[in-house]
């Protein structure tokens, strides 16, 4: 019976993490690898909220501002004290966010059984309104984007691994430690029939250059990533002359 337990719990872990490409889809969750030196993705946790031919789009889970959400959204009625979140290094000026909710919004996209990504300025507006609670909504500028293909070839570098997403690791209380608590699950070491096993990244340092190679392919292909997906995104927000972080006309 113990053997049987323990091998169960061991699927569970396996089946928790991937480093495999066609593992790669919407609601699922990239962790990157401690050998992923861009500043752009170093120590990121990344929720992929749209996955398709036209492109790929991600939010980074555990980079909070320092800017709150009236700091953001000046014409608000009600003071929101919660952070905005950085969402990636493509198209700073777009807002984006996620929601908690059993139920969908109309116009929203479902990206998780009880999360979905907010890209209407209507809606997002309506949803803050309505006093929603900060561990329900997260509001994200910018987000990461890559073609299909980039992001296979990312995965089988050993740039990053897959996590099955869920609501708990979307909001999860303390994102600054999101990173580093994930890492930790997927190197821990199970004790399996007298056996030490151990789970990390496919990752070989030897490829590493490799990587680094093409890391200006990276930044050049996710510049092109709002042409495909505008359809998916709300934009039109203006830079702040005092450094302050986006002001958006609330129309």
């Amino acid at each position: 019976m113990r053997t049987i337990l323990i091998s169960f719990f061991l699927l569970r872990l396996l089946s928790a993490q991937s480093t495999a490409a066609a593992d790669l889809a919407a609601g699922k969750v990239l962790v990157a690898s401690r050998d992923l030196s861009d500043p752009n993705f170093a120590r990121t946790v990344v929720l992929l909220v749209h996955y398709g031919e036209e492109g790929v789009l991600g939010l980074i889970l555990n980079r909070q501002t320092e800017a709150p959400i009236s700091r953001v959204f000046r014409e608000l009625k009600e003071v929101r004290k919660d952070p905005v979140y950085e969402g990636g290094p493509v198209e700073r000026t777009v807002v984006l966010a996620l929601l908690r909710s059993k139920t969908k919004p109309d116009e929203s996209e479902r990206v998780l059984p009880d999360v979905s990504l907010i890209s209407k300025q209507a809606l997002l507006e309506k949803t803050i309104a309505a006093g929603t609670e900060p561990n329900k909504l997260r509001v994200y500028l910018g987000y990461a984007g890559w073609t299909a293909k980039q992001l296979e070839m990312e995965v089988g570098v050993g740039a990053w691994l897959i996590f099955k997403g869920d609501a708990g690791m979307v909001f999860d209380p303390d994102p600054d430690s999101l990173w580093s608590r994930l890492m930790r699950r997927s190197e821990q070491r199970i004790a399996v029939w007298g056996q030490p096993f151990r789970l990390q990244p496919a990752f070989q340092p030897a490829r590493r250059s490799r990587f680094e190679l093409d890391a200006t392919e990276r930044r050049v292909e996710t510049r092109r990533q709002p042409e495909r997906l505008a359809p998916l995104l709300w934009s039109g927000a203006a830079s702040d002359s005092k450094g302050l972080g986006p002001t958006f006309p609330l129309n």
